[in-house]
């Protein structure tokens, strides 16, 4: 069996996935400060509600930040693949360049 990752690609996966992993902590902490928020408005509860506002913002901020690392991630991985795909087929960079 051919290996599919070199050690680069299979790096760059293990990171990708550590990133999604912290993703999902991040997206609940999220959550739970956006039921809070929403009890502290029910509540009125002025001095909280500013607090958790900035809180939401903030953990929206980076739920947005974290995915968008990890979209691109995922594209550096898919271009590094390909790369090599095309590389073991005998398709060199220069071609494509002439390609396109």
């Amino acid at each position: 069996m051919k290996k599919t990752f070199n050690a680069s690609l299979l790096e760059m996966d293990i990171k990708k996935h550590s990133m999604e992993d912290k993703l999902k902590e991040i997206t609940f902490n999220y959550h739970n400060d956006l039921l809070s928020l929403l009890e502290a408005r029910q509540n009125k509860d002025i001095h909280k509600t500013a607090e958790l506002t900035d809180k939401v913002n903030d953990g929206f901020s980076l739920v947005v930040c974290t995915n968008n690392h990890i979209i691109n991630q995922s594209f550096d991985i898919a271009k590094k693949t390909l790369e090599e795909a095309f590389e073991r087929c005998g398709i060199i960079q220069e071609k494509i360049n002439d390609w396109g």
